[in-house]
């Protein structure tokens, strides 16, 4: 496949992927929602914890649903949006880079890779792998720098990617801190930080949609105008 069809197929999938998440996210609150009603219209069930065996009826149940919803369903879709993100930057970045490997003709490898590599492929993928792990630990911003350089587009405004940037760092702060925010969030934040620490990171529906949408403009004009360089 040529590295332009290879792009705009990356771009299609990932923004498929993003819908794909916030129907699963959308669905569910509407499948609640049906639930919550049919209850008060007299439906009762049970529903049981295999792992712990516990037992809950539809008292028990209707009760814990917007606490479900804003918990565990949108922090979860919210962390899937952005590492959706995370693994489109970097699947790009890497599609470029094998395309495209005298750009990394003066990186250095060590002998025992080159000589445990099977062939001259692997020792290159070994290369990009490393080459990106180093660039993914950077700031957002530092990864769209990072692209413009490598391909000569402009990438996302620099106010986007520091909404991106935002957005990440919460991502991080559920995933690694419990939704606790503290100086790590700050830091990566910056200037669009919504939290001080000891603060509880919340996702209330216009930020979720703002980020979402966010995502895939971003997603679908980067990959544009990557493989229009392609």
């Amino acid at each position: 496949m040529a590295l332009a069809d290879d792009i705009h197929k990356l771009g299609a999938d990932t923004r498929a992927a993003l819908v794909a998440v916030l129907d699963y996210y959308y669905q569910s609150r509407t499948v609640w929602k049906l639930i919550e009603d049919d209850v008060g219209t007299g439906r009762r069930f049970t529903s049981r914890n295999p792992a712990k065996g516990t037992v809950a009826d539809q008292a028990e149940i209707v009760p814990r649903i917007e606490g479900y919803l804003d918990n565990y369903l949108k922090p979860a879709t919210f962390q899937q949006v952005l590492t959706t993100f995370e693994a489109f930057v970097f699947d790009l970045l890497a599609r470029w880079l094998t395309a495209h490997p005298g750009i990394l003709l003066r990186k250095q490898v060590e002998l025992g890779t080159v000589l445990d590599a099977p062939d001259k492929d692997a020792v290159l993928r070994g290369v990009i792998e490393k080459e990106l792990n180093d660039v993914k630990y950077r700031r957002v911003a530092d990864w769209f720098d990072y692209l413009r350089k490598l391909v000569g587009v402009p990438g996302p405004s620099a106010d986007a990617a520091a909404e991106l940037a935002e957005a990440k760092a919460g991502r991080d702060v559920l995933v690694h801190n419990k939704g606790v925010v503290n100086a790590v969030y700050a830091a990566k934040a910056g200037v669009k930080s919504r939290y001080a620490p000891g603060d509880i990171l919340e996702l209330p529906d216009p930020y979720f949609r703002d980020v979402t949408d966010r995502v895939e403009a971003v997603v679908a004009d980067t990959a544009a105008a990557v493989a229009g360089r392609a």
